[in-house]
């Protein structure tokens, strides 16, 4: 089962700390944490320095399929750490005003990353046609757009995979999926340093941390950051 399953790698933030202190690094990233305390998963990202500091945030709110995986996080995602004021922002967090307000002032730049899967034609024809497109125009555009937004550098990590999942039109089928995207690096005012999306591997650039102010306003009441459909929003 999933849960037994997320139970077996809860040694995975030993093995990040001890990689932050062997190759004396910053190191982060994010995984399915299975708490005992509340008896839930939640999709945590994990930061970790070589003076042992540790920093975790949980994943505010599930996306779509990703409500069967694990529930809902915290809005705990600006920390100071031993490298200055650092944002956490994981993939869907990116779209959303709320995680503006939440750390608009309060870091200097941002680091997270995305799991953005497309979708196929077992999923629907309907479904297929409206989001195929879409899907990959906001996953590109969406850390770039944050990073305009907060007027702060965004270091956003991307996975490079292919795989099978369930169709969303009939849960007996498999589907072969890719992920959406891309590892983007953005100075302070979202001009992109690095961009990489066809080649797996590790990537470098140089940012300059630090707030800048934004020439894009946030509005009062207005929920998500892009214009989306309403069948993605349900």
């Amino acid at each position: 089962s999933l849960l037994e399953a997320v139970k077996q790698t809860q040694n995975i933030e030993d093995e990040l700390a001890n990689l932050s202190v062997t190759h004396q690094i910053a190191i982060g990233g994010s995984y399915l944490h299975y708490d005992s305390f509340s008896n839930n998963i939640y999709n945590v990202f994990g930061l970790f320095f070589p003076n042992g500091a540790r920093y975790f945030h949980r994943k505010d709110i599930p996306t779509a399929l990703e409500n069967f995986c694990y529930t809902y996080g915290d809005e705990q995602s600006a920390f100071d750490t031993p490298l200055g004021r650092i944002g956490i922002v994981m993939c869907w967090e990116q779209l959303r005003y709320q995680t503006v307000r939440r750390m608009a002032g309060k870091v200097d730049f941002l680091i997270g990353g995305s799991c953005w899967w497309n979708f196929t034609p077992e999923d629907g024809p309907n479904l297929y046609e409206l989001h195929r497109g879409l899907s990959a125009s906001l996953a590109l555009n969406a850390p770039v757009t944050l990073s305009k937004i907060m007027g702060v550098p965004i270091v956003h990590a991307s996975h490079h995979a292919r795989f099978y999942g369930s169709a969303i039109a009939d849960n007996t089928k498999l589907c072969n999926r890719h992920i959406e995207g891309a590892a983007i690096i953005t100075d302070a005012s979202g001009n992109i340093l690095l961009s990489q999306r066809e080649t797996p591997g590790c990537f470098f650039e140089t940012i300059e941390p630090g707030c800048i102010k934004s020439t894009l306003d946030i509005p009062d009441e207005q929920y998500w950051i892009p214009n989306l459909p309403k069948p993605m929003t349900d």
